[in-house]
């Protein structure tokens, strides 16, 4: 099977990761092309361009794929005719930021899966084979009209698995609290490393997201506060020359935008150099359109993308802008 995901998040890696977790208690054997996603950020573009292949085998091949489609992050998939057809991978070198930024990284592989994870996976699981039974009966109602008993019961089948989705819901809700402690070891981490003083300061932490987004966003967060620290953060006697505090202050705001969270990341260290961020795009034929069409937050998405290093030959003035999503 070829699942392709929603496209140009830079985390598909990651989300073929959790693709894989959901339906591993669902499959007797269970494989995926390429063999490593998780653990190798050098496969997001080959995720990006050809999506991910899974071969599996299960008792309920139905349940697998119906989690995989219920997958938020997955756009849509297909079953693989012939599998000459599937596109070779070879594993492209990995930037020195990656490397770095690996020791901070999810579990690696799916036998890394804490037991929360696993229970609310079992959980998903069986609310979706309860609601395949629930169609199975509500069909066969319908084909019986005149049985008053009959549809007494499919209602109030329908009522419990109503309540029964809700409460698998909520079991996957977590604050965003929960990744704060791994946050501020990042910080007192990559503070040492590169000789900087700063404190991390969480703005409406208690926000609660579903699991999979919260394991979405946190690489991707991690990455930001880590290039904040090496570029946007001055030594402590320049601060205290420029009349700053020795101590630098990075604080992380959620917000809540309709149906989307926007996390923005603010400090009080040198400027953004979006144009600086630009040129190196262009040295790296990164730009799909001419340089001057660029807006300010677009120039610093290109941050966002794989293996992106903007301090090729040493620190711009700063690699994030003041608030950035």
């Amino acid at each position: 099977m070829q699942v392709m995901l929603k496209p140009n998040c830079g985390l598909e890696n990651t989300r073929a990761s959790l693709v894989m977790r959901r339906i591993l208690p669902l499959c007797d054997n269970l494989s995926c092309h390429p063999r490593t996603v998780k653990s190798d950020r050098s496969t997001i573009a080959f995720l990006r361009d050809h999506g991910l292949f899974i071969r599996f085998s299960s008792p309920t091949p139905e349940q697998v794929l119906l989690t995989i489609k219920r997958s938020f992050f997955v756009d849509h998939c297909s079953l693989v005719e012939d599998p000459d057809t599937i596109p070779s991978y070879e594993k492209a070198g990995i930037e020195a930021d990656a490397m770095e930024d690996s020791a901070f990284a999810l579990p690696s592989t799916f036998a890394d899966e804490n037991g929360l994870d696993r229970r609310g996976d079992e959980l998903t699981n069986l609310l979706a084979r309860f609601e395949e039974v629930h169609r199975k009966l509500r069909t066969h109602a319908e084909g019986q009209p005149q049985d008053r008993a009959l549809s007494s019961i499919v209602f109030s089948h329908t009522q419990v698995v109503d309540e029964l989705r809700t409460a698998v819901a909520r079991s996957r809700i977590e604050p965003f609290d929960r990744m704060a402690p791994s946050l501020r070891t990042l910080i007192a981490d990559y503070s040492g490393r590169f000789g900087v003083l700063a404190d991390l300061d969480i703005v409406d932490g208690h926000m609660a997201l579903d699991r999979s987004v919260l394991a979405s966003m946190e690489e991707i967060i991690k990455r930001v506060l880590r290039f904040c620290l090496r570029d946007g953060i001055e030594q402590p006697e320049h601060r205290v020359a420029a009349g700053k505090p020795a101590r630098a202050l990075l604080r992380l705001r959620l917000e809540s935008d309709g149906s989307e969270v926007v996390c923005r990341i603010e400090h009080d260290g040198k400027p953004f150099d979006s144009r600086g961020i630009a040129r190196q795009a262009v040295k790296r034929g990164l730009l799909t359109r001419p340089l001057e069409t660029y807006t300010e937050e677009e120039m610093g998405a290109l941050l966002l993308l794989p293996g992106f290093v903007a301090a090729a030959e040493g620190p711009v003035s700063s690699l994030f802008p003041s608030s950035t999503r």
